[in-house]
């Protein structure tokens, strides 16, 4: 089912709710043709917006999967602006297509590969009812989710991903952009510094307080809240996570 009538569902039910649900609160919608997890107060501001970008995406994927990174791909029909991105400076081992979309005045951040989004979905849930029985803290810093504002995918996301190649099975997930003004990825800190001072900063409160949060989500079965899924925050001593994975 084409994310388009999807949206379009998920759009009319939430304009009838009177109390839509707050931001991060996500409402999942399984079937067995398609899954489609979403914050409904994204979905009721930017749901009919989003449609003509999931064509724009399409129709253009395998333009945007060679586009060299930093560059913009305009829309002139729907204006909307596409730019091949990434999280963080430095080059990894990411298997998906990252681009951070700019519509009516929105960016957004979306993801598109072989994440199940059930799983995302659950992993973002799980996480968020951990920190708020902790009162969003790990020792002295704030922490707090960058939970996916929309999670979508026709099937289960079960083939190989093919960066050129836009198959059925392939999940956009859709979070808000996190502009490097708010802060920046640790693992760009890290590499920064240098190895030799990496257990330096693992032994300061920053450093100590990242161990001891992912060891206390993984215990809850949340996994990858590692340095290169998490950007700080220095000036509000926030910790904020991000594409964080169910075990097993």
């Amino acid at each position: 089912m084409p994310i388009s009538r999807v949206l379009r569902k998920a759009t009319s039910k939430v304009s009838k709710t009177k109390k839509p649900s707050l931001i991060n609160e996500l409402v999942s919608l399984p079937t067995r043709r398609f899954y489609l997890a979403h914050n409904t107060a994204f979905t009721k501001q930017y749901g009919k917006l989003f449609r003509p970008v999931y064509w724009v995406i399409r129709k253009n994927y395998s333009k945007l999967s060679l586009l060299p990174k930093g560059k913009k791909f305009f829309d002139p029909k729907t204006k909307v602006t596409l730019e091949r991105t990434r999280t963080g400076k430095y080059a990894g081992g990411n298997t998906y297509l990252g681009l951070k979309v700019d519509f009516n005045g929105k960016s957004v951040f979306v993801k598109i590969g072989n994440t199940d989004p059930d799983r995302c979905f659950l992993a973002a849930k799980t996480a968020q009812s951990f920190l708020k029985r902790n009162g969003n803290k790990v020792g002295e810093f704030n922490v707090q989710v960058i939970a996916p504002n929309l999670m979508y995918a026709d099937e289960s996301a079960v083939r190989p991903f093919k960066p050129n190649e836009l198959q059925s099975e392939h999940s956009f997930i859709v979070s808000d952009f996190f502009p490097s003004r708010n802060g920046y990825l640790l693992i760009d800190f890290q590499k920064k510094i240098g190895p030799k001072k990496w257990g330096e900063f693992d032994r300061s409160p920053l450093g100590k307080a990242l161990i001891q949060l992912r060891s206390e989500l993984e215990e809850v079965g949340v996994m990858d809240a590692g340095l290169h899924n998490a950007f700080f925050n220095p000036k509000t001593k926030t910790i904020y996570l991000f594409d964080l994975a169910l075990e097993g």
